[in-house]
């Protein structure tokens, strides 16, 4: 009897176990779209302006996602077999503008279709390009999905690759942000 006693006081004041202490710091796990203060990339960090209006803010927006996909031109290496098969298209990612500053959570949430590219195929060259890519056994499916997944890991490196942030702010503190880029790839 005296252990079920224990047991329900326990019950009772559980929810108050934990009142008095001090909870300073709200946690932001989810990622936020929008913020008060967005986070800056490069050249961005640095411009300064006097005020905190809502068209200083765009500008620093603005100027951030073209330092991304600046970034992203000059450091996107094609795929040699994927550019050989003339994989082309949008990939679009998203990824996260940590508390921290620093790139994660990256993901593809619309990859190339492998089926589109087989009719594009030159299967002339397939022989060729079955022998310098020491892919002799592989089908013509087989070959294309390897060069539509190289596509894909290289589109997820150079957005892992992204140099550090200012992250984004949000009622004072730093919040992790997420961002949508696509990534063009065209061979020609």
């Amino acid at each position: 009897m005296n252990k079920l006693k224990k047991l329900l006081l326990l019950l009772l004041f559980a929810p108050l176990i934990g009142l008095g202490q001090d909870h300073e710091e709200e946690v932001f796990e989810e990622a936020w779209i929008s913020v008060t203060q967005m986070p800056t990339l490069g050249d961005c960090k640095n411009k300064k302006s006097s005020s905190v209006s809502r068209s200083d803010l765009l500008e620093k927006k603005a100027c951030t996602e073209k330092a991304i996909m600046t970034f992203i031109a000059r450091n996107f290496k094609y795929p040699s077999l994927a550019q050989k098969m003339g994989v082309e298209g949008r990939i679009i990612i998203d990824f996260v503008v940590e508390k921290d500053g620093k790139v994660g959570r990256v993901e593809i949430i619309r990859s190339l279709d492998p089926l589109k590219f087989y009719s594009n195929t030159n299967h002339i060259k397939l022989k060729e390009i079955r022998e310098k890519y020491n892919l002799k056994n592989k089908t013509i499916s087989e070959i294309i999905k390897i060069a539509v997944n190289e596509a894909h890991i290289e589109c997820i490196k150079v957005i892992e690759s992204l140099p550090l942030f200012e992250p984004g702010e949000q009622i004072g503190k730093k919040v992790p942000v997420k961002y949508t880029v696509p990534i063009k790839m065209t061979s020609g």
